[in-house]
């Protein structure tokens, strides 16, 4: 799941370099996913 976020954001990236918009769905997913990561990490 943490590569699937790290390839989200450098797209994202990516995207954004370029000049285009990225698409809101996105950071959305990369924020949720790394909020599910650190809950299912925690105790």
């Amino acid at each position: 799941m943490i590569a699937a976020v790290f390839a989200l954001v450098v797209a994202d990236v990516a995207v954004r370099t370029a000049g285009a918009r990225p698409p809101a769905l996105v950071s959305a997913t990369a924020e949720y996913c790394l909020l599910y990561a650190t809950m299912l990490a925690a105790p």
